[in-house]
């Protein structure tokens, strides 16, 4: 599942300057505070994103609050004279033409309390921002919400060495699958939340693998309900994930993904899982 720092990394979708502060906690570990000023060049705006470790109490927090760099909304001392250019259009835009706003997006990587939320706020409209709080509760509520934007077809053999790993990837980069193993609950009805997870995603990755080919139980099943849904609604929802595979196994078992542009494992499962996420995004568009 999602976990709150991979939120704060993936949600904000923007043009992103970074910097870190480290803190010292009173039992003497040193904790990462990380910053995002994030540049919406469309409406010329721009706001700030924090992540708070676990270990932060309100004074940590009160104290990042008040440094120069998020008083200002600048964290790069270079801020005036870059110049941001486009592909498509001759137009640039300078960032320091970018309005603060005054928005924060303040992740705290625990559960808070209502006393401690009241605080932050507090502080937060005295000194002239507008917080927005996220915590622990956020990604778990987040993760009940979100709607899966691809179903993973696969061989239950290949599990362990395969798609258990890259489900938590896509996961890991805001991209919610349906896969078994996190979508069915105890006593559902496997058919038909099958079928409903295929109706209703994006799109459908098929891990083509030896034993998915073999396979004429479920993967062979979900196959077909891929295809028929294809055929039905005129869509093309299939990605085709080679698995230590070759051309003519794919052939013998079903000549028409030939003809599809597949992707494959033979990079590694962060990087399969990179550019599934990005077709996937831009299916989103």
């Amino acid at each position: 599942m999602t976990t709150l720092r991979e939120y704060f990394d993936t949600e904000q979708k923007a043009l992103n300057a970074e910097r870190q502060w480290l803190l010292k906690h009173e039992t003497g570990v040193e904790v990462e505070i990380l910053c995002k000023l994030s540049y919406q060049l469309d409406n010329k705006l721009k706001y700030f994103s924090l992540f708070f470790p676990k270990e932060c109490d309100f004074n940590a927090i009160k104290f990042i609050l008040d440094t120069d760099e998020i008083r200002n909304g600048k964290i790069d001392e270079y801020e005036n004279i870059q110049e941001v250019r486009f592909f498509d259009n001759p137009e640039s835009i300078k960032l320091e033409e970018c309005t603060f706003v005054k928005n924060i997006f303040l992740y705290i990587d625990r559960v808070i309390d209502e006393s401690l939320k009241n605080k932050i706020l507090e502080y937060g409209k005295k000194i002239g921002f507008s917080i927005i709080l996220r915590d622990k509760n956020y990604a778990v509520e987040s993760n009940d919400l979100a709607v899966p934007l691809a179903f993973i077809s696969h061989d239950f053999r290949d599990k362990d060495e395969l798609v258990r790993e890259l489900a938590r990837e896509l996961y890991s980069l805001n991209c919610p699958v349906w896969y078994d193993e996190y979508s069915l609950k105890a006593g559902d009805n496997m058919r038909e939340s099958f079928e409903k997870g295929i109706k209703e995603a994006k799109k459908c990755i098929v891990i083509l693998s030896s034993n998915y080919l073999s396979n004429d139980g479920w993967a062979k099943t979900e196959f077909e309900t891929i295809l028929m849904r294809e055929l039905y609604k005129k869509e093309n929802v299939l990605i085709p994930v080679w698995h230590n595979v070759g051309s003519g196994k794919i052939y013998e078992y079903s000549p028409q993904l030939l003809n599809r542009f597949a992707l494959s494992t033979k990079n590694g499962i962060k990087s399969l899982a990179k550019e599934l996420s990005y077709l996937i995004s831009q299916n989103e568009k």
